[in-house]
């Protein structure tokens, strides 16, 4: 990669994106990282953030729950530095589901409402579905059932309200049935009586015909196919939590072949099949399918099914009545847990590791930011004086000449000349000339309006753009200030300065250029200079 500006990165990300797209995650990895590598090696922050985002979820589509969250981790904060606030909702929403399957409970419920408040910020009601989606994935595996379910139903109507298409809310359909399969699974746990299956059945009957329609733009059929899969799998649990174990019917049902996408289908067909064999007594048959959902649960980090699994086996033991095995099983339980929690620490470390760099980080450009502030304000600012300088005043007036031209909203200029200010320097020396320029310049910045623009064009000359202002008020405010000069107070080394001003006004005409407008300001400035007397008249007194 040539360049390492954020839009040639973001093109081949896009490439990236798009192989993640079409099931080639291997393809999508390798251009992400070649991304990475590149913006660090350039100190590419931003383009280190989008690089991670898109790794993120690469990592969560090939089912690495503990790289994409890692990923995701060090991604959202630097797209917030950068301004990037989609990009940063993409990175919370893969943290959230990756901390949620990781068990990392309160990292997961964290990252799924920030995600929710800032696309409720945005306004834009679909990307609030899919952070509501994710809120409701988080708070239904930490068992906040009543949450789960009222952001999954806010997830399917706002979707409802957007599109007439029922499958575009097949996620947060599909997730609103698994609240309701989890909910009786925790509650057989905690209450040791077997709740009544109904609801979780209307809610699995309500969302399989969702599945028989067009398939949305941005789903494949592969992740079709896991949703009719995951779908089945908890039909089947329903319907053996209900009493009816039919094999036939369960082995019609079992899914196809395994998808990379499709590890959760996977490990609900693998709990189904143990809940039926449990059922039937089938304990060897039981034995090897809990043993495999924990098995594929731990392969890919999946703690939440795992220790569902531990849960079942523990549970198996015991209508066996292997009380030694189930004591066996509860302690490696409590092992996995241990392990959880320990992983938590470690991902809380990492979090504050994070935020030490991210704050460093800003810290530079902070710095970078003042320097930049610090170096356009001295590019625009007379350093004796305070006042805009030539530089800064060409480019107002050619904004205001511009307006003029656009709008007919008129203004007008007034160059302001010190009269026989060579006697100044010369009777006070150069720091008596600098301190009557300084001292004039304090008096235009004091007199005119805030929306006026008084600038020093160089040595004794100043000028002041007068906004929304035609030529009789803007000469009557400059006989003000005439006379204001007159009257400073200046003194020198003990001694005073006395000073007077010569100031020509113009308005500017239709027919104007720059150059135009500033030439009759000028001849005006001289006409008065040349032309006023002693006692001081205005320069209207001259005309």
């Amino acid at each position: 990669m040539n360049s390492t500006t954020p839009e040639d990165g973001a093109q081949l990300l896009a490439q990236a994106t798009q192989a993640l797209s079409e099931g080639r995650f291997n393809e999508a990895r390798r251009q992400g990282r070649a991304v990475l590598r590149r913006a660090r090696s350039t100190s590419n922050r931003e383009l280190e953030g989008m690089a991670l985002t898109t790794l993120s979820l690469t990592e969560r589509a090939s089912n690495r729950f503990g790289r994409a969250q890692n990923l995701a981790q060090r991604a959202a904060p630097l797209m917030r530095i950068f301004g990037d606030i989609r990009k940063e909702i993409t990175a919370l929403t893969v943290l959230a589901h990756a901390s949620t399957l990781l068990a990392r409970d309160e990292e997961a419920v964290d990252a799924a409402f920030l995600a929710l408040s800032l696309a409720e910020e945005l306004g834009e009601p679909r990307l609030v579905a899919t952070c509501q989606n994710y809120v409701g994935i988080s708070c239904l595996w930490n068992h906040d059932f009543e949450r789960a379910d009222q952001a999954l139903l806010t997830a399917i109507a706002l979707v409802a309200e957007e599109s007439d298409d029922a499958s575009a809310a097949l996620q947060p359909k599909m997730n609103y049935a698994l609240s309701a399969c989890i909910r009786f699974n925790a509650e057989r746990y905690r209450f040791g009586t077997r709740p009544d299956p109904t609801e979780l059945l209307r809610r699995v009957e309500a969302f399989l015909p969702a599945l028989e329609g067009p398939l949305p733009a941005v789903m494949l059929p592969a992740d079709r196919q896991s949703l009719h899969d995951l779908a089945c799998a908890t039909a089947a649990l329903a319907r053996v939590w209900s009493g009816d174990v039919d094999s036939d019917r369960l082995a019609s049902r079992s899914p196809t072949a395994a998808q990379p996408r499709g590890i959760v289908a996977h490990l609900f067909w693998h709990w189904a099949a143990t809940e039926h064999a449990w059922a039937c007594q089938s304990w060897e048959q039981a034995h090897e399918q809990v043993t495999a959902l924990i098995a594929r649960a731990s392969d890919t980090n999946f703690e939440q099914m795992a220790m569902v699994g531990q849960l079942l086996r523990r549970q198996i033991y015991v209508e066996q009545g292997r009380l030694d095995a189930a004591l066996a099983e509860e302690a490696a339980l409590r092992e996995r847990e241990h392990r959880i929690r320990l992983a938590r620490i470690a991902a809380r470390q990492r979090t504050v590791r994070n935020n030490l760099e991210i704050r460093e980080l800003e810290h530079r450009m902070a710095q970078v930011t003042r320097r930049s502030q610090e170096f356009e304000r001295l590019s625009s600012e007379d350093a004796l004086t305070g006042l805009v300088n030539r530089r800064r005043f060409d480019v107002e007036l050619q904004a205001h000449m511009k307006a003029f031209r656009d709008t007919g909203a008129p203004f007008s200029v007034a160059l302001l000349d010190i009269d026989r200010f060579k006697s100044v320097n010369d009777t006070f020396t150069h720091l008596g000339g600098d301190a009557a320029l300084r001292a004039v310049a304090s008096l235009l910045r004091a007199s005119v309006r805030a929306s006026d623009l008084p600038a020093r064009l160089a040595g004794d000359e100043f000028v002041i753009i007068f906004p929304q202002t035609e030529l009789a008020a803007a000469t009557r405010r400059c006989d003000r200030l005439r006379q204001s000069v007159a009257d400073l107070d200046i003194a020198f080394d003990g001694r005073p300065i006395h000073l007077s001003v010569s100031i020509g006004v113009a308005q500017v005409r239709s027919e104007d250029e720059l150059e135009d407008l500033i030439h009759r300001a000028d001849v005006e400035m001289y006409r008065c200079k040349t032309t006023r007397t002693q006692d001081n008249l205005s320069c209207d007194d001259v005309r």
